[in-house]
């Protein structure tokens, strides 16, 4: 490349840092929630403790399933999920599982195959661009891996030479990812949910995800804002990569500026506690956004919305990720709460997992006389039940460790800063 085509690619990037800039200035990140105690001072005790904190979780499950002796059942509650969604879910399957009947609730998800260029290591961007072009998608969109977590990898693409830019520098030839259309509504919220053994939605948890932000104060630079202030000072290691570019960026007085649009915790969004809001309307809503996803009983799922009581209304939202068994009940990441919030909260998930597990097993040995069967959600009494081998303790342990090993790397290799 010759000093000429550089500096035009390099003048391109400013333009895409400045469009990025833009898009934070001003952002109003509260807007459609319903009213909430926001405090970005805030930060909890236990928010990031180290992988340990979760040792607990995984020995009460181990423990529930060994004392009930039904482990593999719980597995294969949610049907369409691979260990019932505990690991390994393949984000291009979720999405089109919702889609099949919630298709206007579901944003325009692409897959793409990155093709080598002339067989060589860089990729063909023109091939990623035809792609897209084909599903009509637009900027901006969001792009994802097809196995995560954390929101690891997922970022926000405003043009094409920023598409470009992300899958030089951190794809290979023949990966795969999601390309979803972006959903401008700033509202993003997490619900976690089980069946009852009535066959019946309960919602035990409720998280509204606010994307976090500063305000300017005429003379610091966004570089300054951020290693002096409270909460995000202890977490600059999140933000300060995001938002290099603009460091020296002086914000008016009174602006704000959002630090992150991704709404996972360990991604710096910030998480409040809305299980004051779950009620009936709630629970109507949510029951009828699971009745129409095949095979799934038990987790979260997140949605963008445009104003909650829309949402609650079936109107002005969006799905825009589902977990299984492995989805946490989020809301214990509100700073206010403690580390024995959070176990009691996943206790609790587990608990009704399992007790569920028990029920739907003696409700088909009672019904048809097999020793294990799966339910599928939406199906009735009389609808073909899935049967399934009952597998070793170890055996299904060694394969979840499989799983988990798999997503691991596949999170590691995803771990660089996006905006």
């Amino acid at each position: 490349m010759n000093s000429e085509a550089l500096g035009m690619l390099l003048d391109r990037w400013e333009q895409q840092d400045a469009a990025i800039a833009m898009d934070n200035l001003g952002y109003d990140a509260t807007l459609g929630f319903p009213p909430l105690a926001i405090d970005f001072n805030l930060i909890g005790a236990h928010e990031f403790l180290p992988k340990a904190f979760y040792y607990p979780v995984i020995a009460h499950w181990i423990l529930l399933g060994l004392w009930r002796r039904n482990w593999d059942d719980a597995f294969h509650l949610n049907s369409a999920l691979p260990f019932g969604g505990l690991v390994g879910e393949d984000k291009w399957q979720v999405g089109t599982l919702m889609a099949k009947e919630l298709a206007s609730h579901v944003p325009l998800t692409v897959r793409v195959t990155m093709l080598p260029f002339e067989n060589t290591m860089a990729i063909d961007t023109a091939s990623v661009e035809q792609q897209l072009a084909v599903h009509n998608m637009t900027y901006p969109m969001v792009v994802k891996p097809l196995r995560g977590c954390r929101g690891q990898g997922v970022g926000v693409l405003h043009d094409a030479a920023a598409m470009r830019r992300h899958v030089n520098k951190y794809l290979d030839p023949h990966d795969q990812v999601l390309f979803q259309q972006l959903v401008p509504w700033a509202g993003e919220a997490g619900v976690g949910f089980v069946k009852n053994t009535q066959g019946e939605i309960d919602v035990i948890s409720l998280t509204f995800k606010v994307q976090p932000f500063l305000v300017g104060d005429g003379v610091s630079s966004l570089g300054t804002l951020i290693r002096r202030h409270p909460r995000f000072g202890k977490l600059q290691h999140l933000y300060l990569p995001r938002h290099q570019s603009q460091s020296e960026l002086i914000i008016p007085k009174g602006e704000t500026y959002r630090l992150a649009f991704v709404g996972s915790h360990s991604g710096g969004g910030f998480f409040v506690d809305g299980n004051a809001y779950i009620d009936d309307a709630l629970t109507r809503r949510v029951q009828a956004i699971i009745d129409a996803i095949d095979g799934i009983v038990a987790g979260r799922f997140d949605i963008r919305f445009r104003d909650w009581q829309d949402f609650l209304d079936g109107k002005d939202f969006a799905l825009i990720e589902l977990n299984g068994l492995g989805g946490e009940m989020t809301h214990v990441w509100d700073p206010r709460h403690t580390v024995f919030t959070a176990w009691r909260a996943w206790f609790d998930f587990n608990r009704r997992v399992f007790a569920l597990a028990r029920h739907e097993h003696a409700r088909d040995k009672h019904a048809h006389g097999e020793p294990r069967h799966v339910q599928r959600a939406s199906a009735g009494d009389d609808a073909p039940r899935r049967t399934y081998k009952k597998r070793g303790f170890f055996a299904l342990a060694r394969q979840i460790a499989r799983a988990i090993r798999e997503e691991k790397s596949t999170v590691q290799r995803y771990d660089f800063p996006l905006p």
